[in-house]
């Protein structure tokens, strides 16, 4: 039931509370029983001193409410009756399955859609022109291109999570990869600290590409042998 303000007793009754008075009507209780246990209740008596004096409740609110609040909230259950109808048929009509997202959210924006709509109104509508039955189809096709829509915006983001695992693991490789380039060009420089005849070039008086010649000499004097020799052949 709706939070629909009434002024009566029942009406100024909390909403689970009414919404027992009215399942009790539905199940054929009297309404002498739903009174005595109406004023018997603490919350009840709680609302009738705020609103009424403390006056308990009596037949003739019970006709009142019968009369008023009871039929709206019959309505409101066969509202809710026709919701759950119309959203099983929702997901029939774009072939959900069991587990399906994007045929869920399809089905779930056509249940939307048709929630407030009165079905004896469609068919008052049809019977008048029934060539708004062709409209209602179009409808339900635009209804699934935006369903093959989302599987295709599924699928796009799928890829995007794959290209973006591409993308960290390249960057973990490039971090591995200077890292082990740091490494080894420190440990050079190390070595060539503790290499005294490096250490004397570097502290020359000279040109650095003349301390450059000298270190190359240094370091790579055997493979210019070798070269020379032509026991190896170095790339141009």
């Amino acid at each position: 039931m709706s939070d629909t303000t009434y002024k009566g007793k029942i009406g100024r009754l909390p909403r689970a509370m009414r919404d027992e008075v009215c399942r009790r009507m539905r199940d054929g209780d009297s309404d002498r029983r739903i009174l005595v246990w109406l004023n018997a209740d603490a919350e009840a008596k709680k609302r009738m001193e705020t609103y009424f004096d403390g006056q308990p409740l009596n037949g003739s609110n019970m006709s009142e409410w019968r009369a008023a609040g009871y039929q709206d909230w019959k309505r409101q259950q066969d509202r809710d009756a026709q919701t759950e109808k119309l959203c099983k048929w929702a997901m029939n009509a774009v072939d959900g399955k069991p587990g399906d997202k994007a045929s869920a959210i399809a089905a779930g924006q056509l249940c939307s859609a048709l929630e407030d709509f009165d079905v004896e109104k469609l068919k008052d509508l049809l019977a008048t022109d029934p060539s708004n039955h062709s409209e209602i189809i179009k409808s339900l096709a635009r209804l699934r291109t935006s369903d093959a829509s989302v599987k295709n915006a599924e699928v796009n983001a799928v890829k995007l999570q794959q290209a973006e695992e591409a993308l960290r693991q390249a960057n973990e490789r490039l971090v591995m990869e200077r890292g082990e380039f740091e490494i080894r060009y420190c440990q050079g420089v190390l070595k060539g600290i503790a290499d005294a005849e490096a250490h004397r070039i570097a502290g020359l008086n000279i040109s650095n590409d003349e301390k450059i010649a000298l270190m190359r000499k240094h370091y790579f004097a055997d493979v210019d042998a070798l070269q020379k020799s032509g026991a190896v052949k170095l790339p141009d």
